[in-house]
């Protein structure tokens, strides 16, 4: 029922390897792992949202540079965790999947047009 409450989600899922159906112990390192997984997406889903959200951009050279270079730290971190999802998957990862970016980009865009004060 809470979950109807909000205007739009994000699901993703981590997969995890087991030795068999009783590897409690695999199930707890999944479970730490997507737990991990989870805090680092909403910490950068919430830095890409203060730098979206931001009222002004800087004409000034230097600290316009300085927003470029966050912009691109968080673009490059949220890059690095679905190469690192990969990874524990064992699926080789794609160079780039543009349709998955333009998706991303077209969702983030999306919320902040229904929710420009969030």
């Amino acid at each position: 029922a809470q979950a109807r409450s909000y205007p739009w989600g994000l699901l993703y899922q981590t997969v995890g390897m087991l030795e068999d159906s009783f590897d409690v112990e695999g199930m707890f390192a999944s479970g730490a792992e997507h737990a991990c997984v989870s805090q680092r997406l909403q910490k950068e889903a919430e830095r890409f949202k203060n730098i979206r959200n931001r009222k002004s951009v800087s004409l000034n050279e230097k600290q316009r540079l300085k927003e470029y270079y966050d912009e691109k730290a968080a673009a490059d971190q949220m890059e690095d965790m679905m190469e690192s999802s990969d990874k524990t998957t064992g699926k080789k990862a794609a160079k780039s999947d543009v349709l998955l970016q333009e998706t991303l980009r077209i969702a983030a865009e999306y919320s902040t047009l229904i929710n420009p004060g969030k």
